[in-house]
Parts: C-alpha cells; sequence; structure tokens
C-alpha cells in the first residue's frame, strides 16, 4: 500500500496546489494546506508550515486508501497505480461517495475501461463542472488504464501453462496451414 500511497501523492499535490492559509473550497468547505478539511481545518487557522503540509498530506492520503482498499479488496492484487488513483478520487470526494458510487462496482467487476469513463462523471464542483476536476479525472483513469494494460502485457497467455490447450493450440497451427513456423514462434512468444 506505500506504493499506491507515493503514486497519490503527487496527483493531491498537483491538483489541490499547496495554500497554506485556510480558504472555502468550491464546495464551501473549509480547506487547508494540500486540499485537507476536517479535523484541525478551520477558517481560524493561522498558516501551516509546508512540512505541516506535507505531513497532513500523507497521513490523510493513508486513511483514503485503506478506506479505498477496504471497500475493494481486490485491488490489492492490481499494480499499485491502481489504488493510488483511487485513493487520490477518496480524498478528493470521500470514502462514503466511493462506497456508493457505480465506480466501486465497475472496480469490483475489474472493468477497468468502465472504471474510466466512471471517474469522468465526478467533474462537478459546487453545482458547476469544474475544469481541475476534469483534468484529475483524466489522469486518474490514464494512471489507471496505462498500469492495467502494462500488467496484462507482462502476464503470460494462460494457454502456456495448460499443456492440453497448448497442445491443442500446436496442433491447429500444424492443421491449418499458413506459415506454421512463424506461428509456432507467435504462439511461444505469447
Amino acid at each position: 500500500m506505500d506504493a499506491a500511497i507515493a503514486l497519490a501523492l503527487p496527483l493531491a499535490r498537483l491538483f489541490e496546489g499547496w495554500r497554506p492559509r485556510p480558504y472555502l473550497c468550491p464546495a464551501g468547505v473549509p480547506t487547508q494546506g494540500y486540499g485537507a478539511t476536517g479535523k484541525g481545518v478551520s477558517m481560524r487557522n493561522g498558516p501551516w508550515s509546508l512540512e505541516a503540509g506535507e505531513a497532513r498530506l500523507a497521513a490523510d492520503m493513508a486513511v483514503y486508501a485503506r478506506g479505498v482498499l477496504a471497500l475493494s479488496p481486490n485491488l490489492a492484487r492490481c499494480p499499485p497505480e491502481v489504488l493510488g488513483s483511487l485513493a487520490d478520487f477518496a480524498f478528493n470526494l470521500g470514502v462514503t461517495r466511493y462506497k456508493a458510487s457505480t465506480l466501486r462496482k465497475r472496480v469490483a467487476d475489474e472493468n477497468w475501461d468502465a472504471v474510466a469513463h466512471e471517474l469522468g462523471k465526478w467533474v462537478h464542483g459546487g453545482g458547476r463542472k469544474l475544469p481541475g476536476l476534469v483534468k484529475r479525472r483524466a489522469a486518474e483513469a490514464r494512471m489507471i488504464l496505462g498500469a492495467m494494460a502494462r500488467d496484462a502485457a507482462r502476464r503470460p497467455d494462460p494457454a502456456m501453462n495448460d499443456e492440453a490447450a497448448f497442445r491443442g493450440r500446436v496442433d491447429e497451427i500444424l492443421q491449418g496451414g499458413g506459415d506454421v513456423r512463424a506461428n509456432l514462434l507467435k504462439l511461444l512468444q505469447g
């Protein structure tokens, strides 16, 4: 999970930006640092040091990553970019929204194209579509799709692990004509 958090932190830094003094976000919530809300954030706060903001961001991101993983335990089998992206989503919108979302259902189905599509729906704040959220959701989606594509490319062909299936594919190639040598090489290279 540490790798996922490490990947989520730059997303949050980029899209939240650093503001040492408290402010109201577009949804009207008191916010400070790199998008921190909730306990310890008040419009009466003095400015935070960058070190304090970094510490709060790391602590908050760990909480959100754990929350997402608890709701979607299948993410433990995925590349860390997937949990990192979804932790950033939850950091921005909350674990409660993730829990009730179709996004979570698509994560459970491991339908990554649908996950990317669902992320693109979460781009409104304060009743309007926000360009920053459009960019953030697109970055999260790209991170997930890229990681899953790389992961799929590294996985061996399941037929290569099943002797009967492998023999069947070799027989098909031998009986199918065409360039037998080239087709056998393709099979062996995955």
